[in-house]
């Protein structure tokens, strides 16, 4: 099945694309039977907005990555603290991408860049791996202005994994961050 792109919704509804755009944005002044025929056939041809045209319209891919050290010992989170950090990554309107940092014996910086940073599909990142491992991805995500955590300096003392409230936290602290670094633009 073909996907049903902003042109096939004007040409169904007879309306310019960006009457179309409008009224699936909800922006701008519209009638509202116009906006909600707009609606109305968009729902009925299963239109699914462009995360790809979003992105570039925007400049905001919405993904947080979830940079993990290979070895289990090295997590700061527990298996319901994973879950709270993905319910509130996706309640501030993002979703999270999940990475295991390659073995230490990878000899380049570039070797140890996972393909979601190698690409910048990402608008922040979440270290879950020790500070040495964290350590050759630091001067990239600063060159790049990526917002970034290391989860375990989040972790109480003596604290094996962080909690599912220490999660929500460090959700928090990097949208944060993100929303800093695109005011700054």
């Amino acid at each position: 099945m073909a996907t049903t792109r902003l042109k096939d919704l004007a040409a169904e509804t007879g309306l310019h694309v960006m009457t179309v755009s409008r009224a699936l944005r909800h922006v701008g002044r519209m009638r509202q039977e116009t906006r909600q025929r707009v609606l109305d056939v968009a729902r009925r041809m299963n239109y699914r907005p462009s995360a790809a045209a979003a992105a570039m319209r925007t400049g905001r891919t919405g993904c947080v990555a979830l940079l993990a050290g290979a070895r289990p010992e090295d997590s700061s989170l527990s298996p319901a603290a994973l879950l709270a950090l993905s319910a509130e990554v996706a309640r501030r309107g993002g979703y999270l991408a999940h990475a295991v940092l390659p073995a230490r014996e990878a000899s380049s910086c570039q070797a140890l860049l996972p393909r979601l940073l190698a690409r910048r599909l990402v608008e922040g990142v979440l270290l879950d791996c020790t500070p040495e491992q964290a350590a050759p991805l630091k001067p990239f995500l600063r060159r790049n202005r990526i917002p970034a955590l290391l989860l375990g300096q989040l972790r109480a003392a003596g604290a094996a994994q962080l909690d599912e409230a220490a999660a929500v936290r460090a959700a928090a602290q990097l949208f944060e961050r993100i929303e800093d670094k695109t005011v700054a633009r």
